[in-house]
């Protein structure tokens, strides 16, 4: 997380908010979606991004538990432009989100 640190951009794996993995968390190979939240909000990445989850229903909403920045979760084809500012399909990513509407999380 030091090196990461205000990352343009910081992609997260994270299992579907609705499933309880049993194993401790050190012995995890993937996050949950609060743990990629706490991950999201000490670098302060321009967008973080969820990938590798299998249910999206409820993900948006564990992340924001943890993280108030701006994020997506990822989708088949999403693009993610990496410059000046970040967008993802054509987007800032200030005003981007799981499904482009931040007031829902």
């Amino acid at each position: 997380m030091d090196f990461a640190r205000g990352a343009d951009c910081l992609i997260h794996a994270a299992w579907s908010a609705n499933w309880k993995n049993p194993a401790p968390p050190s012995m995890r190979s993937i996050a949950s979606a609060e743990d990629a939240g706490r991950v999201f909000a000490i670098v302060k990445p321009k967008l973080g991004v969820i990938y590798h989850y299998k249910d999206e229903e409820g993900l948006g909403d564990a992340v924001r538990k943890e993280y108030n920045g701006p994020f997506v979760i990822a989708r088949d084809l999403m693009v993610v432009n990496v410059g000046k500012t970040v967008t993802c399909d054509g987007k800032p990513s200030a005003d981007t989100t799981s499904d482009g509407d931040k007031s829902k999380h």
